[in-house]
């Protein structure tokens, strides 16, 4: 009998060099609190409600990525550089292409301005 405990799809693991801890995501600050900068991107962009998932550290320049109405997107906070990640479109093939485990290398983003 399976154990009713495990989870059916675990959570994929971050890439090397990211982070999914919330306390490197800094969630309460940076994408609950009002000022925060996933609560303005959402304001600014119009987006549904902002939930990151990982962060490369960086400390030249940080990189969340985080999903939002079931879109996924790359924000960095250093140069504000923000981009949908048109494909892969799932946030486990995202991570595995990041990780070099698909055919693709790269991720097709369409920056957003």
């Amino acid at each position: 009998m399976a154990d009713p405990n495990s989870s059916m799809n675990p959570s994929p693991t971050p890439p090397p060099g990211w982070s999914m801890d919330p306390k490197d995501l800094d969630y309460e600050d940076d994408w609950v609190a009002e000022d925060g900068c996933g609560t303005m991107l959402a304001a600014k962009y119009k987006l549904e409600r902002c939930t990151p998932i990982m962060i490369r550290l960086d400390p030249h320049n940080d990189v969340v990525l985080f999903e939002s109405g079931g879109k996924f997107y790359l924000y960095s906070q250093m140069t504000g550089a923000f981009s949908q990640i048109i494909v892969p479109d799932t946030l486990d093939e995202i991570i595995a292409v990041m990780k070099g485990e698909r055919r693709r290398k790269n991720l097709v983003q369409k920056a957003i301005t």
